[in-house]
C-alpha cells in the first residue's frame, strides 16, 4: 500500500489532469470529455482507498453523468463505462450503509453488462459474474438470501464455462465464488453443501499455489480457516485442528515477508485456534494462543485503534471466559474491565455497531460476579444496565433476545426487577 507522501502525489496529479482536461474538452467536448471521465474515475478509487468518501462519491457521479451522455451518441462504445461506474459508486455506496442506492446501482450495471454480454459474451460475461457476485454479497448482508443464493450459483454456472475455455484467467473466480456459496450455505445451516462447496474452492486454490504460492497461498489459508469453522460447529473437531494449524503456518509463514498485511489474520487464526482447544479442555493450548492473539492484536491497535481495539476486546472477553472456567478470577476480572472499558470508549463514537458489545460484556461480568466472586451489587447494575441497552436492538439480531433472556435471569436469581438503576 502507498504512503501518504506518494497518494498526495497521485491526487495532486489526478487532480491537476482533470483540471487540464476540463478545459481541452471546452473547445472539443467530443475528443476529451471520455479522459475528463476516466480521470474522475480514477480521483474518486484514490478518494475512496483514503476514505475521502464524500470527495469520491461526487466525482464517481459526475464520470457516471458524462458517460451517461457519451453513451446517447455512442452506445456501443460508452455503455461498458456506464456500468463500470455504476458498480464502482455500487461499492461506494455499499461501504457507507446506503444499501438501497447500492443495489439500483449494481442491478443497473447487471442489466446493461447483459445486454453487452448477448452481443459479445467473450467480452463481457466475466462482467456479468463479477456483478451477480457483488449483488449476491449485498443480498447476503441484507438477509435477502435467496437472492443471494440465486446470484452466486448464476455466477458459478458463468465462472465455470468460462474457466473450461480459459481455466488459467477464470479457475480463481470458481474458487472464489464457491467460497462465497459456501459462506452463505454455512451461514444457512446447509452445512453438507458448504462443505463441498469449500472442499472444492480448497482443491483449486492448492492447485494455483503450486504455480504462483505468492498470489495464492493466503487464498488457501482463507477457506482452510473457513472449512475448519465449520469442522468445528459440526463437531468434527480433528479436522478442524488441523485445519486452523495448517492455515496458522501458511498465515505465520506470509507474515514474515509481510507482517502488515497478515499479522491480523496470524492473530485471527490463533483466536480461533484458541476457540477450539477451550472447547476440546486443552486449556494451556488455548491460553497461549489467546496471549499471542492478544498481544498481536495490542501491537496492531498502536498503529490503528480504530481497526483493531475491537479485537483487542474481543480477545480480552475471550481470555476472561477462560480464566474465568480454570479459576484465575484477578486475571478474568481485570480482563473482563478492560474489554468493556474498551467497548465503551468504542459505543461513545459508534454506538450503533458497539453498544450490544458492551451489553454481552456487562452480561458475561454480571455472570462473572454471580458464580465466580459473588458480588450482588454489582452482578444487579451490570445485568439491568446490559437489559437497558440490549432493549432497542432485540429485533435486530437473533443474539439480542437470548442475551436479554440471559440478564432477566440473572435479575431473577438475585430477586430484583428490571429498571433498578
Amino acid at each position: 500500500r502507498a504512503d501518504a507522501k506518494d497518494l498526495e502525489q497521485a491526487e495532486a496529479i489526478y487532480g491537476g489532469a482533470v483540471g487540464m482536461r476540463q478545459e481541452l474538452a471546452q473547445a472539443n467536448p467530443r475528443a476529451y470529455m471520455p479522459d475528463v471521465a476516466g480521470t474522475l474515475n480514477n480521483l474518486a478509487l484514490l478518494h475512496k482507498d483514503t476514505n475521502a468518501l464524500e470527495q469520491a462519491e461526487a466525482e464517481y457521479s459526475e464520470a457516471l453523468e458524462i458517460y451517461r451522455e457519451l453513451a446517447q451518441a455512442n452506445p456501443r462504445a460508452y455503455m461498458p463505462d456506464v456500468a463500470t461506474t455504476l458498480n464502482n459508486l455500487a461499492l461506494l455506496h455499499k461501504d457507507t450503509n446506503a444499501l438501497e442506492q447500492a443495489e439500483a446501482e449494481y442491478s443497473k450495471a447487471l442489466e446493461i453488462r447483459r445486454e453487452l454480454a448477448q452481443a459479445n459474451p467473450r467480452a463481457y460475461m466475466p462482467n456479468v459474474a463479477t456483478t451477480l457476485n457483488n449483488l449476491a454479497i449485498l443480498h447476503a448482508d441484507t438477509n435477502a438470501l435467496e437472492q443471494a443464493e440465486a446470484e452466486y450459483s448464476e455466477a458459478l454456472e458463468i465462472c465455470r464455462e468460462l474457466a473450461q475455455a480459459n481455466p488459467r484467467a477464470y479457475m480463481p473466480n470458481v474458487a472464489m465464488t464457491l467460497n462465497n456459496l459456501a459462506n452463505l450455505h454455512a451461514n444457512t445451516n446447509a452445512l453438507e453443501q458448504a462443505e463441498a462447496e469449500y472442499s472444492e474452492a480448497l482443491e483449486i486454490y492448492r492447485e494455483l499455489a503450486q504455480a504462483n504460492p505468492r498470489a495464492y497461498m493466503p487464498d488457501v489459508a482463507m477457506t482452510l480457516n473457513n472449512l475448519a469453522a465449520l469442522h468445528a460447529d459440526t463437531n468434527a473437531l480433528e479436522q478442524a485442528e488441523a485445519e486452523y494449524s495448517e492455515a496458522l503456518k501458511i498465515r505465520r509463514e506470509l507474515a514474515q515477508a509481510n507482517p502488515r498485511a497478515y499479522m491480523p489474520d496470524v492473530a485471527g487464526t490463533l483466536n480461533n485456534l484458541a476457540l477450539l482447544h477451550k472447547d476440546t479442555n486443552a486449556l494451556e493450548q488455548a491460553e497461549a494462543e489467546y496471549s499471542e492473539a492478544l498481544k498481536i492484536r495490542r501491537e496492531l491497535a498502536q498503529a490503528n485503534p480504530r481497526a483493531y481495539m475491537p479485537d483487542v476486546a474481543t480477545t480480552l472477553n475471550n481470555l476472561a471466559l477462560l480464566h474465568k472456567d480454570t479459576n484465575a478470577l484477578e486475571q478474568a476480572e481485570a480482563e473482563y474491565s478492560e474489554a468493556l472499558e474498551i467497548r465503551r470508549e468504542l459505543a461513545q463514537a459508534n454506538p450503533r455497531a458497539y453498544m450490544p458489545d458492551v451489553a454481552t460484556t456487562l452480561i458475561n461480568c454480571a455472570i462473572f460476579y454471580k458464580d465466580s466472586h459473588e458480588d450482588r451489587e454489582q452482578s444487579i447494575h451490570m445485568a439491568d444496565e446490559a437489559y437497558q441497552i440490549l432493549l432497542p436492538f432485540q429485533d435486530q439480531a437473533p443474539y439480542t433476545k437470548a442475551y436479554l433472556e440471559m440478564a432477566q435471569a440473572i435479575l431473577q436469581h438475585w430477586g430484583a426487577n428490571q429498571n433498578t438503576r
